[in-house]
């Protein structure tokens, strides 16, 4: 099939091209959803807006219960000592 054919008549090919306008009323209906999605957010910024930040100095604070389950310690966990670093390094 030719890029710019008005019609077709081969049957065999009406299959595929069934399938092909499914796949693009697919590709509209997500970029629709992006787009309700952006308006939203632009809409409610003020309501979604994370006010809590991290301190830069302390990366992992408030996240003790996870760096415990990994089986860190919480000290010197974003840092690693000369005494604990591999040798070669």
């Amino acid at each position: 099939m030719t890029r710019r054919m008005q019609h077709y008549d081969v049957a065999a090919w009406h299959p595929w091209l069934v399938v092909a306008a499914v796949g693009a009323a697919v590709i509209l209906a997500g970029i629709g959803c992006q787009v309700v999605q952006l308006v939203v957010s632009i809409r409610n910024r003020a309501a979604l807006r994370d006010n809590h930040r991290r301190s830069l100095e302390r990366p992992l604070a408030g996240m003790g219960h996870l760096v415990a389950a990994a089986g860190l310690q919480l000290r010197g966990a974003c840092r690693m000592s000369r005494a604990r670093m591999p040798t070669g390094a």
